[in-house]
């Protein structure tokens, strides 16, 4: 996912990128396990606001 944020009355504009993955697995037909990887960074033209981050979710699902 790409997206870009210009901020109004600032000489800033930002670029956000995102990639991610998920995996579920269904143990049961009520239980299931779920997974997923996402890679965030943004750039931008402002000194010092650049950053990058790995985010992992592990979600366990009841459902009756």
């Amino acid at each position: 996912m790409l997206m870009f944020d210009a901020s109004v009355g600032m000489d800033r504009l930002d670029h956000r990128y995102s990639i991610g993955t998920s995996l579920t697995y269904k143990m049961t037909r009520e239980l299931w396990l779920r997974g997923e990887f996402r890679h965030d960074w943004l750039s931008s033209n402002v000194y010092a606001v650049d950053y990058q981050a790995n985010l992992f979710l592990l979600t366990l699902r009841l459902q009756r």
